[in-house]
């Protein structure tokens, strides 16, 4: 059931490792109303999901404490819970000051990552996977999305290349292929048990979900929803995050 959204959803005026290159990534997520599934997730962002899905949900990420933020099309944004250091006091700055965020991630070991059109803030994360992101930076690419997940791994997609750190051959080889086949727009990692999702678009991958995770993405792909996101807890949870192109 909806609910008012409190004081905490506020508008915003808009004012390494492993290297791979070169690919296109795929058109940018619809700008219209989301739909969710979930299994096991906590019930306060789904409420506030719930709230901002008329507006379309941009960037979502959980962090194994509970604390959550959410962005949506129109730059409200929401931060509750507790959020590791430094994270907090980054995204009040970006969207005090108009920044358009496009992804949060949270990793198992208190990491975090921003990512913008501009660029990234970042906090407690391996080198390898702040160097990727400097890269980009200097060679003017877009950041699209970052994971980071169990024993240091982590994974960053621009608009021209993807980088990965601690990450499986396996894992590698699956990316490459499909961003070579039409890009990647989105990457998950679970936080541990080895899950993950890549997607752009209906077109997806995915290795070691939940089955009715896995089932909801499928269900989304055939019906010609963009599987947006899909965001894990570190109990198990999920949700699915899509949207009509």
């Amino acid at each position: 059931m909806a609910r008012q959204p409190s004081s905490d959803v506020r508008p915003v005026v808009r004012l390494s490792a492993l290297i791979v290159a070169v690919f296109l990534s795929g058109p940018a997520l619809a700008e219209g109303p989301s739909e969710f599934s979930w299994g096991n997730f906590p019930n306060e962002p789904v409420e506030d999901l719930k709230i901002l899905r008329p507006r379309g949900i941009r960037a979502f990420g959980i962090a194994p404490s509970g604390g959550y933020a959410i962005v949506s099309h129109d730059d409200r944004a929401v931060a509750r819970g507790d959020l590791p250091p430094g994270f907090g006091p980054a995204f009040d700055q970006l969207t005090r000051e108009g920044t358009r965020i496009t992804s949060i991630a949270f990793g198992p070991d208190g990491g975090w990552i921003i990512l913008f059109d501009q660029g990234s803030r970042f906090g407690n994360i391996p080198p390898g996977c702040e160097d990727a992101l400097r890269d980009m930076a200097s060679r003017n690419e877009r950041p699209l999305s970052a994971a980071l997940g169990d024993g240091g791994a982590w994974v960053v997609v621009s608009d021209r290349t993807f980088s990965t750190g601690n990450i499986s051959p396996d894992f590698n080889a699956r990316l490459q292929s499909f961003a070579q086949n039409g890009g990647v727009e989105f990457v998950s990692l679970a936080p541990s048990g080895g899950g993950s999702v890549f997607a752009n678009g209906t077109r997806y991958n995915t290795r070691s979900v939940p089955v009715d995770c896995d089932r909801r993405i499928s269900e989304a792909s055939v019906n010609g929803d963009s599987i947006d996101m899909v965001v894990f807890t570190k109990e198990g949870g999920w949700i699915v995050i899509s949207s009509r192109r």
